[in-house]
Order: structure tokens, then sequence, then C-alpha cells
């Protein structure tokens, strides 16, 4: 049976970094592909991907703009544990073998979603693991606050009129993700223009917004691009002006997203970072730490093993 990627993405709730509208938005005019693995209307996985040309590679990676990709797998509940880990090792395998025949090297970070990489494993794939943090909004908002650190608390007690709401202003955020990682001696791997079509699309499917963060005379501090699907919120795009550092807007934000997370049961997926400083902030909000994997797979090798340098730079575009 021929099966189509947007029809088996309509059969079920995937992650939005899987939704058609979303990969038509952050892979642009170069469009995107997929592998598909399917047994049954029950049993099948796919892997979207987006190809490039580097140095003299083809490669399958992770679109612009995307954190997550990865294969997204489904398998009937009804279907006994010990299979669905035998299903999945095989869906894997045989999704990461058709690219083993289109590209010459494979790089994504896989969303938290797909915890078993036996089957890439088993595919001579290279692995690394990386952490994001997510807040569990299946609790009320309280049980959740009462989470957070002193400190944390407190700020979001003595708010001094800072009112955090939907703002969907696209030269605000960039100009405040320019200010935030000048701070630190870095540039964004994305251009503005990228970012309007991935928010445009968000907000028009109603997946996506942009809050800021505002002074009581109306001045913009900081600012969050926040983008959902069924089961997650994420806080994916953020940044503030140093001027206004010490006004709280980032720890104010984030607390409107994890009340919006609880209000719709969601979880607050915070989107990793393994800056010390940032991963303290994060952690400040009481989350629980989860592993993600980064697969990679030289296709050219004769022992399979992926380039550490290479890995770095087509993982970490965004």
């Amino acid at each position: 049976m021929t099966v189509d990627y947007n029809w088996l993405v309509a059969q079920c709730h995937v992650p939005v970094f899987f939704e058609t509208w979303y990969l038509n938005a952050v892979c642009g005019a170069n469009g995107f592909d997929s592998a598909i693995s399917y047994i049954d209307p029950q049993i099948w996985g796919i892997l979207p991907y987006f190809t490039a040309n580097y140095q003299s590679y083809t490669v399958a990676i992770a679109p612009p703009l995307t954190q997550y990709m990865g294969p997204f797998l489904h398998i009937d509940s009804s279907i006994s544990r010990g299979k669905q880990i035998s299903l999945e090792e095989k869906l894997i395998f045989n999704l990461l073998d058709q690219l083993s025949q289109r590209c010459d090297y494979y790089a994504q970070k896989w969303g938290p979603w797909q915890q078993n990489w036996l089957g890439a494993y088993y595919n001579h794939c290279k692995e690394a693991s990386r952490i994001t943090y997510i807040i569990d909004g299946q609790s009320s908002y309280e049980t959740v606050k009462n989470g957070y650190s002193t400190q944390v608390r407190n700020k979001t007690k003595n708010k001094d009129n800072i009112t955090v709401v939907t703002y969907n202003d696209v030269e605000l955020l960039y100009s405040m993700v320019l200010e935030s990682l000048d701070r630190v001696g870095k540039k964004p791997k994305f251009a503005i223009e990228e970012l309007h079509r991935l928010t445009s699309a968000a907000i028009a499917n109603h997946a996506g917004e942009i809050l800021v963060a505002f002074l009581p005379t109306g001045v913009p501090i900081a600012s969050a691009f926040i983008i959902e699907d069924s089961k997650t919120l994420y806080y994916y795009i953020a940044g503030e002006y140093a001027a206004y550092r010490g006004a709280n807007g980032p720890t104010l934000i984030i607390d409107k997203c994890i009340q919006k997370a609880c209000a719709q049961r969601k979880r607050l997926d915070f989107t990793g970072s393994m800056l010390p400083g940032v991963g303290r902030f994060y952690q400040s909000f009481g989350p629980t730490l989860i592993n993600y994997h980064m697969i990679s797979k030289d296709n050219r090798s004769s022992n399979h093993l992926a380039n550490d340098s290479l890995d770095r730079v087509l993982f970490f575009r965004f």
C-alpha cells in the first residue's frame, strides 16, 4: 500500500514539528522530504528532514528554526509493551535505512517523545544526549507554583505592574533576540524573514503566539515566541532588552506560559539549554529534567561513525 505523508499526519495528533504547515513554513521554497515506514494503519513511522548541501556532502538534517525532529511512531496502544518496543526498533531502523540510500550524512536532534533509540544503534548511528526541562501541566498551577524557588515566587508576587500579553510583533521579538545574543557574543542563526514565516504560520494555525512583557509606561522589556501542539507548549524563542534585565520580564513570561499550560493540561517544554546560567534559571521553576537524543550517521564511512566537528555544525543550526 502506498501512503502519503500528509494522510498519515492527519490520522493522529503529532508533535507540531511534524505538521505539514510547520514544515512548509520552516523549509520555505526548498520544501521537505520524508522517510515513511508503514506496516498497517495501526503501525507506522515517519521521519521528515531537510536536504541541504554542506561542503561536498548531501545532508539530511532538521529544517531551519527547528529544535526537535527525528522519527514519530504511531503504534496502537492495544499492542503489548514488549511488542511495541520491538516495533519501535524495526520502524526506526527502516526509516534510517531509507536515509542511508538518499544522503551522505544524517544529523537530527530527536524530540523527547522518542526515548527508545535502539533502532538507530542497530543501524550504526552515533548518539549524544542533551537535557531539556519540562513542567507537568497536568497538575494545577498552584501545585506547580509551589515548586518554584523562593526567588521566583517573590518575583511573580512583586510584578511592579508589569503586564504580559499577546503581542504578535515579529520585529520587536527579533530585536530582543539580537540584543540578548549580542550580550554573549553570538549572532542569530536565522533571519527575520524565516522567523516571520514561522510565527505567521503558527498564529494562522492557532498553534503559537508572541508574548511580550510591558512596563506600566508601555515600554516593552522582554518577549518570547511559544508554539504548541495537542500535548505540549514549547517555550521556543525568547529575548529581552539589556537595559531592563532587572525587571524580571522573562520570569513573568515563563510564569504566564506555565499558567497557560496548566489551564490546558499540557506540558511546558523549555526546549533545552546546556548553558549553566540558562539551565539554573529554568531549574528555578521546578521542572523535571528529560534527556533527548542527538542522532547522526556518516553513510559514506566504513565504520559508520559521524564526524564530531560536522555533527556540531549540523546539530546547532538553531
